[in-house]
């Protein structure tokens, strides 16, 4: 586990980060840590890195591995044993819970800066409906 990678004025240092993330998908003892990490408890803890996986990417891990124990997704009742029995059957299973974790981001991203750049909608009434006065003829 690592944790830190704040620098002074309380932004993230991403060097350091990819440093930890690095280091701990290297680590031969990385799948213990991720059992142990399991549960994940917080999701706004963005600065710690277990298993070389960032909090939301571990949230995602464990939902994979429920979904593959055909657990509940908060893996209540299931002993960290048949965990590690898992992710050592589904070694890709952390990377491809970080890839699914970053395209998430990637398409939030996206959306948002499509919204921002999308034109205001008008308010109000349509030009074509406004009627100056002495136009409207009842007939009478």
């Amino acid at each position: 586990m690592w944790s830190g990678g704040v620098r002074g004025d309380g932004g993230l240092d991403r060097a350091a980060r990819a440093r930890a993330v690095r280091l701990c998908r290297a680590c031969p003892v990385r799948v213990d840590c991720l059992v142990d990490a399991m549960p994940v408890a917080r999701m706004r803890d963005d600065t710690t890195i277990v298993g070389g996986l960032t909090t939301p990417a571990r949230a995602r891990l464990q939902r994979l591995v429920a979904d593959g124990l055909h657990a509940p997704a908060s893996l209540a009742g299931i002993p960290p044993r048949m965990v590690r029995m898992w992710l050592l059957a589904h070694p890709d299973a952390p990377d491809q819970a970080c890839r699914q974790t970053q395209a998430q981001w990637s398409g939030a991203k996206r959306r948002w800066r499509a919204a921002r750049a999308r034109p205001a909608p008008t308010v109000g009434v349509p030009a074509s409906s406004v009627m100056v006065q002495g136009e409207l003829d009842l007939g009478w």
